[in-house]
C-alpha cells in the first residue's frame, strides 16, 4: 500500500491503446517508466490474439518503494471482478497500488485519448465502467480534452451492441459527462479522424459545455447542429467543413479576442447570413484582437456554396453588409480565393500589428481596401501557378497595388511566385518593401538588379538563387583588395542576408561565388548566413569577410 502525504497539481488521463506486447511485460514498462498512483485496466478481445486495453491512469507525483519485477505482477491474474455490458470484459487492478477516496488530490483537468482500431460503442462503454466506479471528485474540473484519433469500424459493425445499446451509451456518456464536468471553461475535441458514428456523441458534448466554456476548441466537422456558445466565450478554434454557414451568426456577438475558422469553402458568402443582425446591415466583432481564417479546397460536395447559391440574383443588396473589426491587431489568412473571401466587404479602421496574408492576386486588393491605418508586419505570399504572361501581369498588379497604399508603410516581407520565375523588374514598385524573402528560383543578375529599387531593404533571404556559367567563371575565387575595387558598391541598407544556391551540381562553388558577388557590393551588412558551402572553403570565407566586414556581427556557414 502507498502512503501519500503530498499531490501537486493532478492530471487524469484515460487512455484507450491497443497491443500485442504481454500484459505482464507491459506492466513492467510501466511500473519503470511512470510513477502511478493507480493504474485499471479493462480489456477485450475479438476472437484474435490483439488485446484491447482501456489504461486509467492518475498521473501525479507519488513517492514509490515498490520497483519489484517480480512475475506475480502479470495482470493477467489479477482480474477479479466482471462488468459492464459486454461479455468478456473484465476489471483488472494491481492489489499493490491502490488508492483511498481521502488521499485524492483535487483533479482540475481530465485528458481523454481514444486510439482503435475497434468498435466505438464498447470502447464508450468500457469509459463508462471505469468513470462510474472510481469515487473522484469531478466538481472541481475546469478542463476538458477528448481526444478521438482511430479507426472505428462502421456503426452497423458494433461489436455486441445493439442499435438500442449504443443510443443507450451515447445517453449514458452525455449525461455523466454533464453531471461530473460541470464547471468546465476550457474543452477541447478532436475527433478528425473518426468516423461519422462519433458526430451525434460529439456534437452533444459540445453542445452542453459550450454552454460554460471560455475557451473552446472543436477540431471535427459539425453537423448540422449548431451548439449555444457560452455568453462569457472569447477564445474559439473551429474545423467545421462545411456548415461554417450555420455558425457565423452564432459568434460575432460573443466578447471572442481570439477567433479561428478552419476549414472555409472558397466559395461562400459570407455576407448573406446577416440580414438580421442588430445593426441592420452591419456586423461589429467588437472584441476581436486575433483573427485566423483557413480556406480549403473543396471537398465532395460544396455545401456552401448550395447555400449561398440561392442568393445569387441579390449582390447588390449584399455588398450593403460590412463586417467591423474595430479591435483587430492580429489578422492571418490562408489560401484566400480570387474574390477575397471575408475580406472582400470587411473594414478593419485601426492600426494591426501582424498580417500574415497567403492568397491569389486577385485578393490582395480586397486586402488593401480593408481601410487599415497602419500595419506594422505584413507577411504577403501571393502565388503564381503558371507562368503564362496573363499571370506574371497579374502579379505585377497585385504587387503594386499593395504596396502603394499608404497606410502599410512599415515591415513589409513578400514572397513571390511558387515555380514562377520573377517578371519584368521594372514594372514593380518596391519602394516601401524592407523585407524581402524569394523562393522561387531567380537569377542573380535580377536580385542584383532590384537592390537599388528598394531604398528601405534591410533584410534580404533567397533560397533558390540561379547564376549564369559565365558569372560563375568571372567570379574571384579569393577577395583581395584588388578584387574588392573592381566589384560594383550598392547603395542600400541592407544588414542580413540568407543565401542558398539550389543547383546541387555547382553547389559549393557557386555559393562561394554568389557570396562575393553579394558582400562586397553591399557595405551595410551585419549579419550573414550562407549554404552549401565546400568544408575546405568555409575557414578562408569567413577569416575574409571578417576582414572586409570588421562590423559584422554574425556569420552562419552550413554545408547542407
Amino acid at each position: 500500500m502507498h502512503h501519500i502525504n503530498k499531490l501537486p497539481s493532478s492530471i487524469l488521463s484515460l487512455i484507450l491503446d491497443h497491443a500485442t506486447a504481454p500484459l505482464n511485460r507491459w506492466w513492467k514498462d510501466w511500473r519503470r517508466g511512470l510513477t502511478l498512483l493507480q493504474v485499471c485496466s479493462l480489456w477485450r478481445t475479438h476472437g484474435s490474439p490483439l488485446v484491447y486495453k482501456y489504461m486509467f491512469i492518475y498521473c501525479i507525483e507519488a513517492d514509490s518503494d515498490d520497483d519489484s519485477d517480480d512475475e506475480s505482477d502479470d495482470l493477467a491474474t489479477r482480474a477479479n471482478h466482471t462488468y459492464g455490458m459486454l461479455p468478456k470484459m473484465k476489471w483488472v487492478s494491481n492489489a499493490n497500488l491502490t488508492i483511498a477516496n481521502e488521499n485524492v488530490s483535487i483533479v482540475n483537468k481530465v485528458v481523454i485519448n481514444l486510439r482503435g482500431p475497434g468498435y466505438l460503442f464498447p470502447f464508450l462503454n468500457g469509459v463508462l465502467e471505469i468513470l462510474t466506479m472510481s469515487q473522484t471528485t469531478w466538481e472541481s474540473v475546469t478542463s476538458l480534452s477528448f481526444h478521438l484519433a482511430s479507426d472505428f469500424a462502421e456503426p452497423e459493425r458494433a461489436g455486441d451492441l445493439t442499435v438500442r445499446d449504443q443510443v443507450e451509451i451515447t445517453a449514458r456518456f452525455t449525461d455523466l459527462f454533464r453531471s461530473m464536468f460541470s464547471r468546465i471553461n476550457d474543452l477541447r475535441i478532436n475527433g478528425n479522424d473518426a468516423g461519422e458514428m462519433f458526430c451525434n456523441f460529439a456534437d452533444r458534448l459540445t453542445y452542453h459545455y459550450s454552454m460554460c466554456a471560455k475557451r473552446l476548441e472543436f477540431l471535427y466537422p459539425m453537423s448540422c447542429m449548431a451548439p449555444c456558445f457560452s455568453e462569457g466565450l472569447t477564445y474559439l478554434h473551429l474545423v467545421v467543413r462545411p456548415y461554417i454557414g450555420q455558425l457565423i451568426p452564432l459568434v460575432h456577438s460573443l466578447p471572442l479576442k481570439y477567433l479561428c475558422l478552419d476549414g472555409i469553402s472558397p466559395n461562400f458568402r459570407w455576407q448573406c447570413f446577416y440580414s438580421q443582425s442588430e445593426n441592420g446591415r452591419n456586423v461589429c466583432f467588437r472584441d476581436l484582437e486575433t483573427l485566423t481564417v483557413h480556406y480549403n479546397a473543396i471537398v465532395g460536395v460544396d455545401v456552401d456554396a448550395m447555400v449561398t447559391s440561392n442568393y445569387s440574383g441579390r449582390e447588390n443588396e449584399e455588398l450593403a453588409y460590412t463586417l467591423y473589426f474595430p479591435s483587430l491587431k492580429y489578422l492571418t489568412i490562408s489560401k484566400c480565393p480570387e474574390n477575397g473571401g471575408l475580406l472582400c466587404n470587411s473594414r478593419i479602421p485601426n492600426i494591426l500589428h501582424t498580417v500574415n496574408f497567403e492568397g491569389s492576386v486577385g485578393a490582395v486588393k480586397a486586402l488593401a481596401d480593408c481601410g487599415i491605418t497602419r500595419l506594422h508586419n505584413l507577411t504577403a505570399s501571393l502565388r503564381a501557378n503558371t507562368i503564362s504572361e496573363y499571370d506574371q501581369k497579374q502579379m505585377v498588379t497585385a504587387t503594386n497595388y499593395l504596396y502603394s497604399v499608404p497606410q502599410i508603410e512599415n515591415t513589409a516581407i513578400l514572397c513571390l511566385f511558387d515555380n514562377v520565375t520573377l517578371p519584368d523588374t521594372d514594372e514593380l514598385d518596391w519602394r516601401n518593401l524592407d523585407e524581402l524573402t524569394l523562393d522561387s528560383p531567380a537569377s542573380l543578375t535580377q536580385v542584383l538588379q532590384l537592390i537599388p529599387k528598394m531604398p528601405k531593404l534591410t533584410s534580404l533571404s533567397c533560397y533558390s538563387l540561379q547564376i549564369k556559367q559565365r558569372m560563375l567563371i568571372n567570379a574571384p575565387q579569393k577577395i583581395t583588395e584588388e578584387s574588392w575595387n573592381f566589384m560594383p558598391s550598392l547603395e542600400t541598407n541592407i544588414e542580413r542576408i540568407a543565401i542558398c544556391n539550389h543547383v546541387d551540381l555547382f553547389s559549393r562553388t557557386v555559393a562561394f561565388a554568389i557570396a562575393c558577388y553579394f558582400m562586397v557590393s553591399i557595405k551595410s551588412l551585419k549579419y550573414l548566413l550562407v549554404s552549401r558551402l565546400n568544408l575546405a572553403q568555409i575557414s578562408e570565407f569567413i577569416d575574409t569577410f571578417k576582414q572586409i566586414y570588421p562590423h559584422l556581427l554574425d556569420i552562419k556557414v552550413n554545408t547542407q
